[in-house]
């Protein structure tokens, strides 16, 4: 893995239509998920790794546990960096680490240093290592085909993150504090099937669905529609800057039968509209 690792951070070609083991992650999600994220107080959640920040606001929103899949292994080091960010920074200094206050301070490595002692073994040995490659430079390291830039405004990526406010994040922190160890599945959606060994009340899949076949991707989440709990939800498909060509009329049509709704989600301080799908099961 150590080899791929290095050849994927000093790869600067352009970015693939589809995700491998070992790829480029995401700082944070560009979705608008202030917009449909609600109440999950008691509920067992399922969510793909990404940026962590379906995880962090999942806890946040009083969700019991929140297991974690991914295609891309590197997304586990990625979450449990931020996690350990959140434990230990204010919230100031955390905003700075993952350069939403200042861009000198990303990935500081005198911020690193301070918390890395709470790292297991492997995180320990990942970043580390990262660091050496970019000369402890944490400019370096965002702009390396390790992390993708920013998809979205700084303002924009706060408002859309309920974690990201001030007096969520201090909670937050608390909770963390309080919660098991990451539970992380490496896995493309379409083998999760075969892996998973319980059922959830929510399911959250993201944007997954533009880098599949829409009808390919739909038998898959009825195949995992099984793992939800009865009365449960899967968010299956989000479309940004709706309508989405051929997207939206596909996934629209879905909406004719019951078991299926969509909320559409207009940004704070754009004019950008969203909309994502829900499956629920009956």
């Amino acid at each position: 893995m150590e080899k791929a690792i290095q050849s994927l951070y000093f790869d600067n070609s352009c970015r693939k239509d589809k995700f491998n083991s070992i790829d480029t992650c995401y700082l944070f999600t560009n979705e608008n998920m202030s917009g449909y994220m609600e109440s999950l107080e008691n509920k067992e959640v399922l969510s793909v790794a990404g940026s962590g920040d379906f995880y962090f606001n999942a806890l946040l929103y009083g969700a019991t546990s929140v297991d974690l899949f991914d295609i891309n292994y590197l997304t586990k080091f990625l979450v449990c960096l931020k996690r350990c960010a959140i434990e230990q920074m204010d919230y100031d200094t955390f905003l700075s680490f993952l350069g939403l206050n200042c861009m000198d301070e990303i990935f500081s490595y005198a911020s690193f240093r301070k918390i890395c002692s709470c790292f297991d073994e492997e995180l320990y040995t990942f970043w580390t290592d990262i660091y050496d490659l970019a000369y402890h430079d944490g400019y370096a390291i965002y702009t390396s085909n390790l992390i993708t830039n920013f998809g979205c405004s700084k303002r924009e990526i706060i408002e859309a993150n309920p974690y990201l406010i001030k007096e969520n994040y201090n909670r937050l922190k608390q909770i963390l504090l309080e919660t098991e160890p990451i539970s992380f599945l490496h896995t493309d959606i379409n083998e999760l099937h075969e892996k998973i060994t319980k059922k959830y009340d929510v399911m959250y899949f993201s944007n997954i669905n533009i880098y599949q076949r829409n009808t390919t991707y739909l038998k898959q989440i009825k195949r995992l529609s099984q793992f939800v709990k009865e009365g449960g939800l899967l968010y299956f498909a989000y479309l940004h800057n709706y309508p989405y060509p051929l997207q939206s009329q596909f996934y629209d049509a879905l909406l004719k039968s019951k078991k299926y709704t969509a909320k559409c989600l207009l940004g704070k301080s754009t004019s950008r509209k969203d909309k994502i799908y829900i499956y629920k099961k009956q």
